[in-house]
């Protein structure tokens, strides 16, 4: 990637080509020398500019019945947003999750705090988060203050805006 920003390319659309191809960087050189545009695209005239489609975003799903305390809650969310960015920055990553790591962290790090009703709730999400092929991490906790020894505290979803909207758009933010 060093060399094609060196070359003058945009970081943006670097990752955007990279993860169109996955990975293949002689496939994405031509995208970026034609532009940014496909055969596909170059045949109608369009480039590609879909922002809505490269963001990326960090949800966390609070459960709301264990009436978890305000520090408590922070501590649980920082918890799964560690695990989140374990999973990311492990040597062993797939090439479109290191390229939704890194558009994630040149976009701001979007991160949502939501709530659902109970752990049956939350296991629903998670299977959808997975079959969606969002990258999902569950928090359980310790047991040491406020809640039983291995209750599942938080859901972690991350992954394209449009795929977590798709599992998580009905919940509300925490207040």
């Amino acid at each position: 990637m060093e060399s094609l920003v060196e070359m003058g390319f945009d970081e943006t659309q670097i990752l955007r080509g990279l993860e169109i191809y996955g990975g293949d960087f002689d496939q994405t050189l031509e995208w970026l020398m034609n532009g940014g545009v496909s055969e596909s695209d170059s045949n109608s005239g369009e480039t590609d500019n879909s922002d809505d489609e490269d963001e990326v975003k960090l949800v966390l799903v609070v459960r709301k019945d264990l009436f978890m305390g305000t520090g408590k809650i922070a501590a649980q969310c920082s918890h799964a947003t560690m695990g989140i960015a374990q999973k990311l920055y492990q040597t062993e990553i797939s090439p479109v999750l290191l390229i939704q790591a890194q558009k994630w962290s040149l976009q701001g790090e979007k991160t949502i705090v939501l709530w659902c009703a109970g752990l049956s709730e939350l296991k629903i999400l998670e299977r959808q988060g997975t079959d969606l092929g969002l990258l999902c991490e569950k928090v359980r906790d310790a047991g040491r203050t406020e809640v039983e020894p291995g209750s599942v505290t938080v859901l972690a979803l991350f992954g394209y805006t449009n795929f977590v909207d798709q599992v998580t758009g009905q919940l509300q933010l925490l207040r």
